[in-house]
């Protein structure tokens, strides 16, 4: 890591940028209820209130932009009107939309003004109230960004910075042309979820999407492979600049997780040298995120897995490993489409999803596998079953407990998201908010514990069927 670089990191950890930070923004409920604006309308009014709202900041050392000035995120509704408003309804964890991933390929290829023209041309033929609604809060979304982007290309102006004047001027308005613009987009429009109260929003199969830019920057000369790891570099230390905003257990657990590797939607290897470049550049940043996520499977190259496990020496939770030999087959099983399952990412930590696609809520709760087994041994064996009866009970057990969880969410609500929908498949064509559902919807329910489980099942097996110590 370069000098400009570790005092870039210096002045994060120490929160230097944390002094650009102001008070709240305007009463936002007060606006919104004096106009009788619908939720979809509050939601795109708070949009374009929060980029207004932002003050563009641009460190004379910094090629990626953004930082965040409007700490919170005002409500609006009040208390009152928002329990009347989700009466009887189940909400997931904090409410908004959350725990999805983009599709940033998308993003990159039209730019938000080619999304913008999606929009409009769905406006024009929108067969309802509702989708038309859509569709407009959609469009202010959008139109929201572009002018903060805007005025963050002025401030590059304004203070000599005419190299990111530039990219400013084009990104995320339009397709990305260079690796440096696509990191520039997808910082500016992954940090507004966050500003409008979404969280845990995935940046998907990174070194897929980003790497034919890279490719055709290295090939033309535009970049080297240094220059372009370092701008690889501040990317993901912006991305720890305003976690301690973001809402998670802990900080730095939100969400902002990166997968690398596996096979391609049509079944080819997908590994590059940006998959590498991603690991190498963690090593030097050191840094709680993004979570680095590495799929493998039985043709990994070791080389690959060395470097990887050099990273979680490091300590930092990461690299999290998933094997495409099964999670691939266990997707296909649950009705995903090979070329899906192929695709697939993760959500805010480990959860399966497939990007620009899933409205899953992977995470309604955890089904007590220890519970399970210390019913179904119990009561087994008072009721004299061999160990095969026992692990039928626990099987129904563990089906009892996901039935409840999976009873408690019928009534889920999920407010709407205008803005995440506009970087979602097929939401601006179809005039339907990401809310209402994706091409996948399924809930997922965690087994926690595994193996005590396990343990507590082969000590029963041995001892009392086997060996035949204990009765």
């Amino acid at each position: 890591m370069n000098e400009r670089l570790q005092t870039m990191r210096e002045r994060l950890r120490s929160g230097g940028h944390k002094a650009v930070r102001r008070g709240p923004v305007a009463d936002l409920t007060a606006q919104c209820d004096a106009e009788g604006l619908s939720w979809m309308q509050r939601i795109a009014r708070l949009t374009v209130c929060q980029c207004r709202s932002e003050q563009p900041v641009i460190e004379h050392d910094e090629q990626i932009a953004f930082t965040r000035t409007v700490p919170n995120v005002p409500e609006i509704y009040s208390r009152h009107d928002f329990a009347r408003l989700t009466a009887g309804r189940k909400l997931h964890e904090s409410g908004p939309v959350n725990n999805i991933t983009p599709d940033w390929p998308a993003l990159l290829a039209q730019g938000l003004l080619g999304r913008r023209e999606i929009a409009v041309a769905a406006q024009a033929g929108a067969a309802d109230a509702a989708s038309r609604e859509f569709i407009t809060a959609a469009i202010e979304s959008i139109d929201a960004t572009l002018e903060l982007a805007g005025r963050y290309a002025q401030h590059a102006r304004n203070v000599g910075r005419d190299d990111m004047a530039e990219i400013l001027a084009r990104v995320p308005a339009l397709p990305a042309r260079t690796f440096h613009e696509a990191l520039q987009s997808i910082r500016l429009t992954h940090a507004i979820g966050w500003m409008i109260g979404h969280y845990q929003i995935g940046l998907g199969r990174f070194d897929q999407y980003a790497w034919p830019l890279l490719d055709a920057d290295l090939r033309a000369g535009r970049l080297t492979v240094a220059a372009a790891e370092e701008l690889l570099a501040e990317f993901f230390m912006s991305l720890n600049k305003d976690s301690d905003l973001y809402p998670g257990v802990q900080q730095g657990d939100n969400g902002q997780t990166l997968m690398l590797g596996g096979v391609r939607p049509d079944g080819s290897d997908g590994v590059n040298e940006l998959t590498h470049m991603c690991l190498r550049a963690m090593l030097d940043v050191a840094m709680i995120d993004p979570k680095i996520n590495l799929r493998i499977d039985r043709n990994t190259d070791p080389a690959l897995l060395e470097l990887a496990t050099r990273l979680t020496r490091k300590g930092l939770g990461f690299p999290q490993y998933s094997n495409d030999d099964v999670v691939i087959p266990a997707l296909v099983e649950c009705g995903y489409t090979l070329e899906d399952a192929r695709d697939y990412t993760v959500a805010a930590c480990w959860e399966f999803i497939i990007p620009g696609k899933g409205m899953e809520v992977v995470n309604i709760g955890a089904v007590s596998l220890p519970h399970a087994a210390d019913t179904a041994i119990r009561s087994g064996l008072a009721a004299g079953d061999d160990f095969d009866g026992i692990l039928r009970r626990a099987q129904a057990d563990i089906s009892r407990q996901t039935r409840e969880l999976v009873d408690s969410y019928r009534t889920l609500l999920l407010p709407p998201a205008p803005y995440l929908s506009v970087l979602m498949d097929d939401c601006l064509t179809a005039g339907k908010d990401i809310s209402l559902g994706g091409k996948y919807n399924n809930f997922g329910v965690h087994g926690a514990c595994p193996a005590n489980a396990a343990d507590s099942l082969v000590a029963v097996r041995k001892l009392v069927f086997q060996d035949k110590i204990i009765s």
